[in-house]
């Protein structure tokens, strides 16, 4: 009896409290952090060709305000160099806005998979 007590108690003794561990529960939350989009590049600037307008006045007084052949052609020209900058800046507004809602669909996608887990 006395060296099953003596046993036990030198096995206590060797063992510690390694016997007595509680159980370890380890939480993990997922975090998400919002991407920049890339740098979508800028419209090549504007350049607008010079347009001068020339004053005809009539024997009457009348007063006619037209452009050369050469100025007629710059003011086209003028014209098309900015609808393609306004379409270049609509064109980079459109891939930011796409951009920001596809990666925000995303997250709330994965935000909702882990509340139903």
């Amino acid at each position: 009896m006395k060296s099953n007590l003596l046993l036990l108690l030198s096995v206590f003794l060797i063992t510690g409290c390694s016997l007595f561990q509680p159980e370890v529960v380890v939480q993990t939350k997922l975090a998400y952090t919002k991407v920049t989009c890339p740098d979508y590049p800028s419209p090549p600037a504007v350049h607008m060709l010079t347009v001068k307008p020339r004053a005809i006045f009539s024997d009457d007084g009348i007063a006619w305000v037209g452009f050369t052949p050469q100025h007629y052609g710059n003011a086209g020209i003028n014209n098309q160099e900015i609808i393609r900058y306004i379409k270049g800046q609509k064109s980079q507004t459109k891939y930011y806005r796409d951009c920001i809602i596809d990666f925000n669909k995303e997250i709330e996608r994965l935000q909702d998979n882990d509340n139903a887990n």
